[in-house]
């Protein structure tokens, strides 16, 4: 954040040697607008509104991300910045994405240590939940469920050319129609 407080505060020196030269006209104008963008600046980079938190979640992803590449165990550092950094809805989110992305990565160590991390994140009803089979699996047939608002999607490569998403309301009564 010192970095962007110090860049604002370099670009005011031009502006500055304008207002300090003698013959200068129209000081008052220039003091105003340069004074109005320095502040706009700052509130882009250091507000709650900041472009900047978005920059630090895509910054966070992608350290993740690479820790997961070599299938380590999360820093804890990370996990410490990934809970000061998102809500608890984005919690999840981030979390169910980042241990799909391992386990589709065969890398378990990745994994393991993000579902130790997303206990505390989950609450269940179940003192030992069972894993429930949602669809056999097949020899050369990629699948991936989903859901959201209510419905299931499946993002499947059986009798696809190469892939195609199915949509079904239940996985009680799986019947799986094409959605695209």
């Amino acid at each position: 954040m010192l970095t962007f407080i110090f860049l604002v505060l370099l670009a005011g020196l031009p502006i500055l040697a304008y207002l300090l030269a003698s013959k200068t006209k129209n000081k008052g104008i220039v003091f105003g607008l340069s004074t109005i963008v320095l502040s706009f600046c700052l509130f882009i980079y250091i507000s709650k509104f900041s472009v900047l938190g978005s920059l630090n979640k895509r910054i966070l992803n992608d350290q993740i991300i690479d820790e997961i590449y070599i299938d380590s165990k999360i820093s804890t550092k990370y996990l410490v910045k990934f809970e000061q950094t998102l809500n608890a809805d984005e919690i999840k989110i981030w979390l169910i994405g980042l241990i799909s992305k391992a386990i589709e990565l065969d890398k378990l160590s990745s994994a393991e240590s993000l579902v130790t991390f997303s206990e505390k994140f989950f609450n269940s009803n179940e003192e030992k939940p069972n894993p429930k089979l949602i669809i056999k699996r097949e020899k050369g047939v990629l699948y991936s469920i989903n859901s959201w608002d209510g419905k299931f999607y499946n993002h499947t490569n059986k009798s696809a050319e190469d892939f195609k998403i199915d949509i079904s309301d239940n996985l009680d009564d799986q019947n799986w129609k094409p959605f695209i």
